[in-house]
């Protein structure tokens, strides 16, 4: 039995009924931007997240909420006295009723910018990158904005049995997977002749990507509203039904299909949080294969909405130099 069934229908009737007599779809910020925490090791490291953004991203950041699942318990005092802080933006602990790893999706009732940004406890921006992906946002603003880019690809199965057809022995070895070329480009129709790849970017090996991940990831606020309370009941079903987080590829997939936008990648040091987590074929191919799903069931199996990007967007240094007289250069020849 689906236990959240219940869960998109609460979550959107308590959205409709907060901005039902309001104005504030009409007159949202576009001068900064609200901060979720989505991810966080202990209380200790959250608490010292959230004093960053509040005294040293201060100038974009409009206010501050901590998504809590059922899960999490009761929030301590150290949080709930966050809301008495006068200084600084204000901080809201947003509760979930349902757990649900697209909680981080859901709206927010009182939401005063255009623009969230999806944060986490170890990767702490400063300001200068945060206006650089602000500004590369508002350029972009359908599209995704962050920090850590991914890429998708297929394989192509071959069966060791048509050999046979060209007089070849029929007992041939199996295919690994890792002999086959990889096809880079968008993937047309979804079938089950493919193994779908997903992996990780990196500094060293840049190369064009096609997803983000959702820690420091720049998000249009209306895409809350559309995934939560837009998405067929089976797409979220699934999405809780998965053995591991799958909502960040499904705003992917979303965003990319509705409006055929890429997402834009800004280049930083940060340590790219899946890197831990890569542990080979096998995950890349198990997350290969939820992805595939993902698009199966978004668009019918009939096209790869994904879009792959080759641009970096980094912050601009420029080069300090002194004007000199003509004399003062002929010094140097």
């Amino acid at each position: 039995m689906w236990l959240n069934i219940k869960r998109s229908a609460e979550v959107c009737d308590r959205f409709y009924a907060s901005i039902e007599n309001s104005d504030l779809l009409d007159g949202r910020r576009n001068d900064k931007i609200s901060v979720i925490f989505t991810k966080w090791r202990n209380i200790k490291t959250l608490t010292n997240a959230i004093h960053h953004y509040r005294f040293i991203l201060e100038p974009v950041v409009c206010k501050l909420y901590i998504s809590w699942n059922p899960s999490l318990g009761k929030p301590g005092i150290e949080l709930t006295r966050l809301k008495f802080l006068k200084e600084g933006p204000p901080v809201e602990i947003v509760y979930h009723r349902y757990e649900s790893t697209s909680n981080i999706w859901s709206p927010i009732a009182g939401l005063a910018t255009k623009a969230v940004f999806l944060a986490d406890d170890e990767h702490l921006p400063d300001l200068e990158k945060m206006e650089i992906a602000f500004e590369t946002w508002k350029n972009n603003p359908q599209s995704l904005v962050g920090f850590f880019a991914r890429y998708h690809t297929r394989q192509k199965l071959v069966d060791p049995f048509q050999a046979d057809m060209s007089g070849m022995d029929p007992a041939l070895p199996s295919v690994n997977v890792t002999d086959v070329p990889i096809l880079h480009q968008p993937v047309s129709v979804v079938d089950e002749h493919h193994l779908w790849i997903y992996n990780i970017t990196s500094a060293r090996r840049p190369r064009p990507y096609s997803l983000l991940a959702s820690q420091m990831l720049m998000i249009n606020t209306e895409y809350l509203f559309v995934y939560s309370c837009l998405l067929p009941e089976r797409i979220h079903r699934h999405i809780d039904e998965q053995g591991e987080d799958s909502a960040d590829l499904a705003m992917n997939v979303m965003i990319a299909g509705m409006t055929g936008s890429r997402p834009v990648l800004v280049k930083s040091d940060f340590v790219d949080p899946e890197s831990g987590r890569f542990v080979g074929e096998s995950w890349a191919l198990n997350r290969g294969q939820i992805l595939k799903d993902l698009v199966r069931i978004f668009t019918g199996g009939t096209r790869d909405p994904l879009q792959y990007n080759s641009v970096s967007v980094a912050q601009f240094n420029k080069i300090p130099f002194k004007k000199r007289s003509v004399k003062q250069w002929n010094k140097y020849t």
